[in-house]
């Protein structure tokens, strides 16, 4: 099995390893007994974008995450909603917790408090997440300069919802995203590009030609911090 991106709780998670069958992890959960792992350093790899944003003079910043849980301590629908820092602490999706981890310590390095991030999540990752959680968190905190978001798909989504109201980015409102999928890099997106196809191929090869020793491996890739035209000056 390759085992890619499930949150630590997974029921599906369990009857694999139930299997007793050879699993590699992309990405997450990190600590999976005897299985081999590759990933990203994602806190290490969103500080450095939101140091490159901080350093361009922002100070309110909105971070706009994937789903974080499957509940949020009601029974209600909901499609976005303000995380509070304890549903962040909380959340079994390890890479989205790192990656706002890394935005919460290039604000603890400027000096920041901590209520200058607003960070909102989405239910779903689709096309018009990213519009929906951009209208929450400037609606919430109208102070805010710069949106930053843990993929390209909810950025470029922003980014939409932005245009389509005369908020000129970066004019009026820096966007910054994460991934590096094509489309981000055709629109200039401010963004951290990761090796995908690389860690598909290093899953696959982990999977078929297992470390003669036995133990489990973690191959950490590098990432690339890409400074296009969406992040500037706060307007």
């Amino acid at each position: 099995f390759v085992v890619y991106a499930a949150a630590e709780e997974d029921p599906y998670l369990q009857l694999v390893l139930q299997r007793h069958l050879p699993v590699v992890v992309v990405d997450q959960p990190t600590d999976v007994p005897g299985a081999s792992r590759v990933g990203i350093d994602d806190r290490r790899a969103m500080r450095a974008l939101a140091d490159f944003v901080v350093s361009l003079g922002h100070r309110e910043i909105g971070l706009l995450a994937m789903k974080l849980g499957d509940g949020h301590g009601d029974d209600g629908e909901w499609s976005v909603r303000v995380a509070d820092a304890a549903r962040v602490r909380d959340t079994p999706f390890s890479v989205q917790g790192e990656r706002i981890g890394g935005v919460c310590d290039a604000l603890a390095a400027a000096g920041l408090p901590a209520d200058a991030l607003t960070v909102v999540e989405c239910s779903e990752h689709g096309p018009e997440s990213g519009g929906a959680a951009a209208e929450l968190a400037l609606s919430t905190t109208p102070r805010i300069t710069a949106l930053m978001c843990t993929t390209d798909v909810l950025a470029i989504s922003a980014m939409d919802f932005l245009r389509a109201r005369g908020i000129y980015v970066p004019g009026r409102m820096t966007v910054t995203g994460f991934d590096g999928i094509p489309e981000a890099i055709k629109r200039g997106l401010t963004t951290v590009a990761q090796p995908s196809m690389e860690k598909g191929r290093i899953a696959g090869r982990m999977l078929h030609s297992p470390p003669r020793s036995g133990l489990p491996i973690v191959e950490i890739l590098p990432t690339e911090l890409i400074r296009g035209r969406t992040a500037g000056p706060p307007g």
